[in-house]
């Protein structure tokens, strides 16, 4: 880049940085509430521009050392072009906020500060890392600027849309995280990332030459469908597919491009619901209005307090994909999900949709269930058979031979004689040809090596049988329970995790640190190929990644073969690991707990336990998996007492899993043993603790009491033992107030009735829900308003947030329990709550047909309160044209004064809602 085209970089920087100035002021005199904060940018853009003017200078000296300097800085994707990009996300995220641009052609202005204190802290920490890289240039400190301009570029990354992707992360806005977090979703990029590691340059290059996926890219809502044998590299084949479509449409933004893979190493990438919400959030971050979709749904959501059921999320995704003139979905593994029929819905729902430009592709096995479901729906489908894949597995073979440093030692002759072997055993197979090259791998001598070659197993369940069978017989328990840990735990696990397990004697139900392996990725050695490790990154509860492996089954077909009949009937029977797997792992979390029974466990040793956290958070979870277990029973009870019982709570409490661990809490924070035990659903547990005297009315923990934990888990058996023996059933708390409330609110309708039968009171008051009726009406539970007005619920009753129950069912878009309370006499003009009255929360949250519904039963459209004074006023800033439309049609009064915005006309100039601005005004609005 010459002198003079380098120099109008840096100019274009400084006027971005005045333009953000003369944004800033714009500010200052209309929003008063923020001026701090408009003082810190703006002084922040001050004092960059002034470091940009001497580089400017930098920019124009003619000395070789100076250019040398501008040049580093001036490079691809260097300091100052990322400057420039930062300086103008911050321009478009003000623009937004002053909503000038939207508003002029009405003669309005929306200033609304866009942006929170942190986020301000956040962005000025972008540019004062900019600002300080341009400072050390103009030292000419050429060593120290050269490195920090690598590290810059190196964080950037290659590609256009990892650098876009980690620009959207930087510049995401408080909300955003939460509504990430919120969303809850698995990363598909550990996956990816394994699938891409074992992939060859040329993997794949049958498939990507094929007209098959020429035909799937150009047409028209394409499915194209690839399935074949176990091991024959489909996942290999479908991280080539997702690097080739990603590369090939990186740089048009038009176009979205999201991904799964299912995994059965990993529960939470089993289910079908898991799989809408990865590329739901793949989406957001694709596009400013996907994003707008998912912000839609979270403020639908309670801003976060409640979880979107299935189908909110798939309208969501549905509404996603419109706001695309393209969409690549890749799935891969499908016969992986266990909630298979559901997905196979999911995939017609996806196909009747009749979004035009979407092209889908999935991976599975062929299954007669996944083939009778996609025979509509598939436009082509290709068996990855022998034929096809054979020139990708001699690839792989080829490149081990060429680069494994025990295999490549061998003559030229002896490495074909190799290949040629495999690839006549091969079969299409590439996890045989792993499993083979790796027990090559421990040949010393050539005869060895040909005798093996010529006893390679046939099959791959022989070829497992033959690797367990041949494990050495003082590891051979070690194996057993590390292939029990990784079929059956809650969660995938770090190699630092699993290596804690082999030194636990389950016998003696004791853990012994000196038992430790010396170095956990031996169990690499000790199980042979039917492990793997992989690295992955990993959030904590605060939403801080951590880089961490994992240690891994190696293959879907090695859990079907530990877990199958096939097992026992084979010389590796004594690998059995099915008949007490729960049992034994909840054994063992316990006993690793109980080694913390007298204090051992501190702040500052934690790290030195990497088993502690998952033993404390999933142990209940194994325990509720056992049928009768006495041993686990009396471990239980040794941990409800003493240091272990509150090493467990600081290290996992139940009531607040999500804030991980916190070794100081304080001990008068910690609910009984019985609270606890009955919230985690654990009856033998709860059962002994109360023959042994515990308080059945104790109060303590979140929910207050031990009977009201039980009743938002939804335990129906110990709720009517703590009544046996008891509890107070009508008991009150803070949060959900009472029993039966809790109940209503979770849709537990055995143990509402069971409550109801037993005496609780139907009208009790109190909590965040105001009574039993308006909590189920929040939750959408039909059966047990109707349950609960049958039993004398008084319908108008008024109390929590949402005043009454016909409130709480408008806000949440219930319309079937909206007509059986207005039925059943629920007053629809009452006012109270949150928003008012019904009509305004139905309004609020966009619900067309419930507005409808009470206008034609009576509701008073102009009827005033509430948060946003007026329905019209609740409709406009949300953006719902069409209930604005039909409330002037009503008789909305269009100029109506009152709520947060002042009128509907400031309240959608502010959500910078054109079209309803318009509306209004040509209904009589006054722009005043």
């Amino acid at each position: 880049m010459d002198g003079l085209s380098g120099a109008a970089s840096i100019i274009a920087v400084i006027d971005i940085s005045a333009k953000i100035f003369e944004l800033c002021q714009k500010y200052v005199s209309a929003v008063k509430e923020a001026r701090k904060d408009i003082q810190r940018l703006r002084d922040g853009v001050t004092s960059l521009q002034d470091v940009m003017t001497d580089v400017r200078d930098l920019a124009e000296d003619s000395s070789l050392s100076r250019r040398s300097v501008f040049s580093r800085l001036n490079q691809h994707n260097g300091p100052v072009q990322q400057c420039e990009r930062d300086l103008r996300r911050l321009v478009a995220q003000l623009e937004v906020g002053d909503g000038e641009n939207k508003m002029r052609q009405f003669g309005l202005r929306a200033l609304k500060w866009p942006f929170s204190s942190k986020d301000i802290d956040q962005r000025l920490q972008v540019i004062n890392d900019h600002k300080a890289t341009f400072t050390l240039a103009l030292t000419s400190d050429h060593f120290a600027l050269t490195r920090t301009i690598k590290d810059d570029i190196a964080r950037l990354g290659d590609g256009l849309a990892d650098m876009q992707t980690e620009q959207r992360t930087l510049a995401m806005g408080e909300k955003q995280q939460k509504i990430r977090h919120w969303l809850s979703s698995p990363d598909p990029s550990s996956n990816h990332n394994v699938a891409c590691k074992a992939r060859q340059a040329t993997t794949g290059e049958w498939f990507l030459k094929s007209d098959e996926f020429e035909e799937w890219k150009m047409t028209s809502r394409s499915f194209l469908w690839l399935y074949g044998i176990p091991g024959c590299g489909k996942s290999i084949l479908c991280s080539t597919v997702i690097e080739t479509v990603k590369s090939q449409y990186k740089s048009n933004l038009t176009v979205a491009i999201a991904y799964f893979y299912f995994d059965f190493n990993d529960t939470e990438k089993q289910r079908h619901d898991k799989f809408t919400r990865s590329i739901i959030e793949q989406l957001a971050w694709q596009s400013t209005k996907a994003l707008a979709c998912l912000e839609s749904l979270f403020s639908h959501s309670q801003d976060g307090k409640q979880q979107p059921k299935q189908d909110a999320l798939e309208l969501t995704l549905q509404q996603m994909l419109g706001e695309f003139e393209e969409t690549f979905i890749i799935l891969d593994a499908l016969d992986e999900c266990k909630e298979r029929e559901e997905l196979l819905i999911l995939l017609e729902k996806l196909n009747s949709w009749e979004t035009e430009k979407l092209h889908v592709l999935i991976t599975s096995r062929r299954e007669r269930d996944i083939e009778e479901a996609l025979e509509s729906l598939v436009t082509s489908e290709i068996c990855l058979q022998s034929a096809l894949v054979n020139n990708d597995i001699r690839t792989h073979i080829s490149e081990r031979l060429q680069n494994d440093s025990k295999l490549r030692k061998w003559p030229a002759n002896v490495r074909g004689e190799i290949e040629r072997t495999l690839m006549d055993g091969a079969q299409g197979m590439f996890r045989w040809v792993v499993c083979q090259l790796e027990l090559l791998r421990k040949c010393l001598k050539v005869d060895a090596l040909r005798k093996a070659l010529k006893s390679l197993p046939k099959t791959l369940d022989e070829t497992y049988a033959r690797i367990l069978d041949n494990i050495d017989e003082g590891y051979s328990q070690d194996t057993f329970r590390i292939l029990q840990w990784l079929v059956y735990s809650a969660r995938p696990l770090s190699i630092e995790e699993v290596a804690e397990v082999v030194a636990i004697d389950i016998e003696q139900s004791r853990f012994d640190p000196e038992n430790r392996l010396r170095e956990p990725r031996d169990l690499l050695t000790i199980c042979s190929s039917l492990v793997t490790t992989a690295a992955v990154t990993v959030k904590d509860y605060d939403g801080v990644s951590n880089e961490t492996t994992e240690l891994r089954l190696a293959h879907f077909s090695v859990k079907e073969y530990l877990i199958s009949d096939r097992i026992r009937k084979g010389v590796a029977f004594q690998y059995d690991i099915q008949s007490r797997a729960e049992e034994e792992i909840a054994q063992t979390c316990l006993s690793y707990l109980l080694h913390f029974q007298k204090g051992v466990l501190t702040l500052g040793n934690l790290s030195t336990f990497p088993l502690a956290q998952y033993a404390a958070e999933y142990w209940c979870c194994h325990f509720r998996a056992i049928k009768d277990s006495d041993q686990a029973s009396k471990l239980s009870m040794q941990l409800f007492r003493g240091d272990a019982f509150r090493n467990w709570i600081r290290l996992c409490n139940p009531d607040y899993p999500w804030r991980g661990t916190n070794m100081k809490r304080d001990i008068t924070s910690i609910a009984s043993p019985l609270y606890y035990a009955s919230l985690e659903g654990l009856f033998e547990p709860v059962s002994l603790l109360l023959s042994k005297g515990a308080n059945v009315n104790a109060q303590g923990g979140y929910y207050g009491n031990a009977i009201q934990a039980a009743s938002i888990r939804g335990h129906e058996a110990i709720i009517a033992l703590l009544l046996e023996k008891g509890a107070d059933i009508n008991a009150q708390s803070e949060s959900y107030s009472n029993t039966l409330e809790a109940a209503s609110a979770q849709g537990h309708e055995a143990i509402v009735a069971l409550l109801l039968e037993k005496g609780a009171d139907v009208n009790a008051e109190g909590g965040n829900h105001g009574n039993a009726i308006q909590a189920a009406s929040i939750g959408g539970h039909e059966a047990i308003v109707a349950l609960l007005l049958e039993k004398g619920a008084d319908i108008n009753t008024q109390s929590g947030y949402y005043g009454n129950a016909l409130q709480a069912a408008s806000a949440q878009g219930h319309e079937t329990i909206i007509s059986l309370l207005l039925e059943k006499g629920a007053g629809i003009n009452t006012q109270s709550g949150a928003y008012s009255n019904a009509l305004q929360a139905a309004s609020a949250g966009g619900h067309e047909a419930i507005v409808a519904l009470l206008l034609e039963k009576g509701a008073d459209v102009n009827a005033q309160g509430g948060y946003y004074g007026n329905a019209l006023q609740a409709a406009s800033v949300g953006g719902h044209e069409a209930i604005v439309a039909l409330l002037l049609e009503k008789g909305a009064d269009v100029n109506a004064q009152g709520g947060y915005y002042g009128n509907a006309l400031q309240a959608a100039s502010v959500g910078g809602h054109e079209a309803i601005v318009a509306l209004l005004l040509e209904k009589g609005a006054r722009a005043d």
